[in-house]
This record gives C-alpha cells, sequence and structure tokens, in this order.
C-alpha cells in the first residue's frame, strides 16, 4: 500500500469509527493490523478490529474490575464481569489458605480463603519452577469463582466459622510485581534465566523452561460451530535485555511493530483469560500445548497454542498496582455488592 492509499484509507476509517477517532491514532492503529496480517486482510476485519480498539481504548465492558472481599463473602460468587485478587498466605499438603489482596497489607488477622487448588497450581509446585508458588505470591482470578464455608480447622486451633472454601479455578495467572518485592523480582529472573521465545517452525515446545511472548492484541469473539473462540496475538521478545534489565519500576519498552510468533486459542469459557491478559504485558507460559508449529518463514503462519489443563500464565507488572483497603471501602459499587 502506498502512501496516497494509505492516507485515503484513513480518512475513510475516521469517518466510520464511531465516536470518531483522531487521524493519528487510526492510522497507528491500521499499521499494526497491517503487519499482523501480511499476506492481506479484509476490510471487514481491519473495521472491527479498529472498533474492538476504540472499545478497549474508552474503557469498554472488558476493562478489568476487582471483586472487594464483602462481594465475595456476601454474594459467595465472583460477578462474571470481574476478576478475584489474592495472596497466597500458606501452601499445605492439599490445600493453599489465601487472603484477599486489598486487606492483605493491613490486617495480619485479615480473613481466610482456604482454596483447593487447580491442576495448574499443584503440577507448578512440583516442577522445575517450584520457586513460583509460595507464600507472599499474587494471583489472579477470573470467571465465576464460588465460595462456601469452611468449618474445618486451618491452622491446627478451633474451627473457624470465618474462613471460605475457595473452588478449583481453572481461569488464573500468576503476578509477578518485581519493582515492588524482591521475591517477585528472584521469581521473575529464575524464568527469564531458562526462558525461550522462539517457537515457529520448531517440532514441540521446549521441554525445560517458560516461553516468555509479549501480548500484542486479543482478537474479537469468532464462532466456529456454535462455540466462541479468542485469540491472544503474541510476539517475540529480546530476551538478554530483559535479563539485563535493571529498573523494573520503569515500563517496559513500548511494543515494537513485529510478526506475530504465536496465537493462543482459547474456546468458549477458555475466553474469560482475557480479561487477565493485558495487551502489551509480558506473558511466561508453562505446559502450554502446542496445536500447530506454524512456519519459520517471513510472513509464515504463527504457531498456534493450547490452554491446556496444567498450563499456567505469569503476568509480568512493571508497575504495581496496589490497592488501598481505604479506597476499596470508599467505593459506591462495592456497597451494591458489585466491582469497584
Amino acid at each position: 500500500m502506498d502512501a496516497a492509499s494509505f492516507h485515503t484509507a484513513v480518512l475513510r476509517l475516521q469517518g466510520l469509527i464511531r465516536p470518531q477517532r483522531e487521524y493519528e491514532w487510526i492510522a497507528d492503529n491500521l499499521v499494526k493490523v497491517l503487519y499482523q496480517f501480511p499476506d492481506g486482510v479484509t476490510d471487514s476485519i481491519v473495521r472491527c478490529t479498529l472498533q474492538y480498539d476504540r472499545k478497549r481504548a474508552s474503557g469498554g465492558a472488558e476493562e478489568l474490575g476487582i471483586a472487594t472481599l464483602d462481594t465475595v463473602i456476601r454474594r459467595r460468587q465472583l460477578p462474571a464481569d470481574c476478576m478475584l485478587e489474592l495472596r497466597i498466605r500458606t501452601i499445605e499438603a492439599d490445600f493453599f489458605t489465601l487472603v484477599h489482596s486489598d486487606v492483605a497489607r493491613e490486617r495480619s488477622n485479615a480473613p481466610t480463603l482456604v482454596h483447593c487448588p487447580d491442576a495448574r497450581l499443584s503440577s507448578a509446585v512440583h516442577a522445575s519452577c517450584s520457586g513460583l508458588i509460595t507464600p507472599g505470591r499474587l494471583l489472579r482470578l477470573a470467571c465465576g469463582v464460588t465460595a462456601e464455608h469452611s468449618f474445618a480447622s486451618v491452622d491446627g486451633g478451633q474451627d473457624n466459622h470465618d474462613n471460605l472454601l475457595l473452588l478449583p479455578m481453572p481461569f488464573l495467572t500468576v503476578v509477578l510485581q518485581p519493582s515492588s518485592f524482591a521475591h517477585d523480582r528472584a521469581a521473575l529472573d529464575d524464568l527469564l534465566c531458562k526462558a525461550h521465545t522462539s517457537i515457529r517452525g520448531q517440532r514441540g515446545l521446549p521441554q525445560q523452561g517458560a516461553l516468555v511472548l509479549r501480548v500484542a492484541r486479543i482478537g474479537a469473539v469468532e464462532h466456529y460451530c456454535g462455540r466462541q473462540l479468542r485469540r491472544v496475538l503474541l510476539t517475540k521478545v529480546d530476551l538478554e535485555s530483559l535479563r539485563s534489565h535493571q529498573s523494573w519500576a520503569s515500563p517496559l519498552p513500548a511494543l515494537e511493530l513485529s510478526e506475530v510468533e504465536a496465537e493462543l486459542l482459547l474456546w468458549s469459557e477458555e475466553g474469560q483469560m482475557c480479561r487477565l491478559l493485558p495487551e502489551g504485558s509480558l506473558a511466561c507460559i508453562l505446559q502450554a500445548v502446542l496445536i500447530s508449529e506454524g512456519s519459520a518463514e517471513v510472513g509464515g503462519a504463527p504457531a498456534q497454542l493450547g490452554y491446556g489443563p496444567t498450563t499456567l500464565i505469569t503476568i509480568v507488572e512493571t508497575e504495581a498496582k496496589l490497592l488501598s483497603a481505604t479506597d476499596t471501602q470508599k467505593s459506591e459499587m462495592e456497597e451494591e455488592g458489585e466491582c469497584k
């Protein structure tokens, strides 16, 4: 596409996107779409992608919300459009104890949630990355997490009727905040030491280490034979630069335009994972399922990954998003039992 044709396309799209966006925004996002589809793209895909980006940029319905502790206690269920943010307090033989992140730093006697972990957390404890799942680590969970009263004693004392039982939940991410916590930085250094970022055209995934990629874009919902599909487009990173990155308090370099290395296919209810994968973030993926190896040629098809029963994704936050318990209590939506 030459400069004149590109200019004409931007002006036409500017007249179609509602509410209207500035020329620079349309041009920048159009370039990103063209890079992600080097073999060509239809007009309908361009318009759909830009409308989706516009919705996300303006704080659409998919923007993350944090469910408050009162919401979980009162409703016994996580609202569908929210996520739950918890820190691991202890790890026992068959269960974890968790504490809600908005009170974990304020009260040592914060209400405890007894959690029977999903297989992906159990497998991680016994794998070579055992240092990833430890007390103090932050977890985020999405979708309809339910909690029930637990009458079992957690700490060997009398029965604690204030404890909640959190059922196994497959849609979760581990969150590392290396700028705020030394143990998060140590865990990230360990992941990067054994990491890989190139998988296109390779026969099988590496047996050791995490697959580290950037979340470039989350596609709109597609429909196939009555099932919904979301594609998470992932690009390669400069591992050597990340390993020598000194100041995790500053944001990572801007997302460079590059070919898509892999796409994570999320079917039906797996699409809830999209809430936990911010675009532009660094994702460390353990035990993904390789569906298709793709092609290593320039412009070739990306590899396709699946979200398997033991797949565990860790998101790296360069700037910790810590919540204040005081601010949480002031939230009007909390009083209504909704997300804040």
